[in-house]
């Protein structure tokens, strides 16, 4: 057996020779218009031929996109995306009770409160979350809520960043619920089950072995023996997440924001008139000026920093 020298996913295949790796925007799209499944060497076969079916999909969609002429051309390419998508992750859990709770103290802050909650999104499946709110806000006076999904962070919703971007949020006039993904936070599944330094799904340091991505490849593999699929699990609880909002009578999810990090698997579970969504942490000011410029949320509250990003 020959050996291979092992690439990083991150950094993509070793260009062809002759072709330059560019970095920034566009360096994805010069490598996979250079790579060729006839070309490829043997260890980079797998994700040559997802490259040529990618490259393939991409350019009928463009195609498609050139073709739109009217609000109905529009219309009827809207509801095929969403077809595909609903299709793409298959058939998805019957809604069951929530059955969710608030635990622990109540954390209050300068201009927010946190409540510590959970909710299951499926019978026995603890989806732990924090609920950042404005300290006004009452069922007189709902805040509009934003559901912020989390990338890789192993500690999801403890993460500084996602407090940080939480907080600016919610003193500016919004309800936030920040949730723990799979195997992140407080939802660590193998804690028990793999050792630190575990060679097989992880490198060699301390706990590794149990990092997100290397958990989730996992629970893909047995799932996929079962003829399921890990992404629907955390589309699911996204979904569920949105109820969980509109449960809250101090919460007005008629105005919806979707913002986060990485991996965002979240749906809205109604039709929603206003909404904005942005997936970089580092955008986070996008929800909150394009709520707030709609009428939806307390400008006037709106943190010096928050205010200087939207100018």
């Amino acid at each position: 057996v020959q050996k291979q020298t092992m690439h990083p996913v991150a950094r993509g295949p070793p260009p062809r020779r002759g072709v330059q790796r560019a970095g920034g925007h566009g360096s994805f799209c010069r490598w996979v218009s250079a790579m060729s499944l006839v070309d490829a060497e043997y260890g980079q076969m797998a994700r040559a031929q997802l490259i040529q079916r990618t490259r393939t999909l991409a350019a009928e969609r463009q195609r498609r996109l050139a073709s739109l002429r009217s609000e109905a051309d529009c219309e009827r390419y809207i509801a095929a995306a969403r077809d595909a998508v609903k299709q793409a992750f298959g058939p998805l859990p019957e809604r069951t009770p929530l059955n969710a709770e608030t635990v622990g103290e109540t954390i209050r802050g300068d201009g927010f409160r946190i409540e510590n909650v959970r909710f299951e999104s499926t019978p026995g499946t603890f989806v732990t979350a924090n609920l950042y709110l404005p300290t006004n806000c009452t069922a007189a006076s709902p805040a509009p809520a934003v559901v912020q999904p989390l990338g890789h962070s192993a500690t999801a919703k403890a993460a500084t960043g996602y407090q940080e971007a939480s907080q600016r949020l919610a003193i500016a006039g919004f309800a936030v619920l920040s949730f723990d993904p799979i195997n992140q936070g407080e939802r660590d599944q193998y804690t028990t089950l793999l050792p630190d330094k575990e060679p097989v799904l992880g490198a060699s340091s301390p706990g590794s072995a149990r990092t997100s991505t290397a958990a989730h490849n996992m629970m893909g593999k047995q799932l996929e023996l079962c003829g399921d699929w890990f992404g629907r699990w955390m589309l699911w609880d996204g979904i569920r997440a949105v109820d969980y909002l509109e449960t809250r009578p101090d919460v007005d999810t008629s105005v919806l924001g979707v913002t986060g990090c990485s991996c965002v698997y979240c749906a809205f579970s109604g039709a929603h008139k206003r909404c904005a969504l942005t997936i970089s942490r580092g955008e986070i000011h996008v929800v909150a000026v394009a709520l707030c410029q709609a009428g939806c949320g307390q400008w006037s509250r709106a943190s010096p920093w928050l205010r200087r990003t939207a100018s």
